[in-house]
């Protein structure tokens, strides 16, 4: 039998983290992958966790342009499109960051993005991931992706695992960052 892999998988999911070379039989699990599945979605769920929070923290090291991100009222909206674990543990993190109101709201490609300070791209197809950066278009959207390489597409805030030690990094793309008139400290 063959084995067919997909080029990129978001970081949080599970099957991710369990790869075997050798085909197995489908009622015929080797123990060492059910104990790693088991181990992937306890730290798939403490990475979603790890990234919320990550997310919620970029409000105190980002500065948007007048008129966008944060308004008057120090409120702020995140928008995640598609379906994600991370839409949870977003909702479960909000309510207050660094004394701002943040709301979380899936959002789909047919609704405005305006009101949205940050925009979680849940995909991992290049295309899906190209219309949604067109759609932005520059605009003072802080764009967040867990899939490996998609920084290297246009997305600001992009998660990905540390091969070896399997912590979740971050990356920034300044560039698109810049595009979009965002400025990031370290302070």
């Amino acid at each position: 039998a063959r084995l067919r892999r997909r080029r990129c998988r978001p970081e949080s999911d599970s099957r991710a983290r369990v790869r075997s070379e050798t085909p197995v039989h489908p009622l015929r699990v080797p123990a060492r992958e059910v104990v790693r599945s088991v181990v992937g979605v306890v730290q798939a769920e403490d990475d979603s966790a790890y990234k919320a929070d990550f997310i919620l923290k970029l409000f105190d090291y980002v500065t948007f342009p007048s008129g966008s991100g944060i308004d008057s009222n120090g409120s702020a909206t995140i928008g995640v499109l598609g379906d994600s674990p991370l839409t949870a543990a977003l909702k479960a993190a909000a309510g207050s960051a660094s004394g701002k109101k943040v709301t979380v709201k899936s959002v789909t490609m047919d609704d405005p993005w305006t009101d949205c300070a940050v925009l979680f791209i849940a995909t991992t197809d290049k295309t899906e991931l190209a219309k949604a950066l067109k759609k932005v278009a520059n605009g003072p959207i802080v764009t967040v992706s867990d899939c490996a390489g998609f920084a290297g597409f246009g997305v600001i805030v992009n998660f990905f695992k540390e091969e070896g030690s399997g912590k979740v990094k971050f990356e920034i793309n300044t560039l698109a960052a810049g595009d979009a008139k965002l400025k990031f400290s370290s302070q």
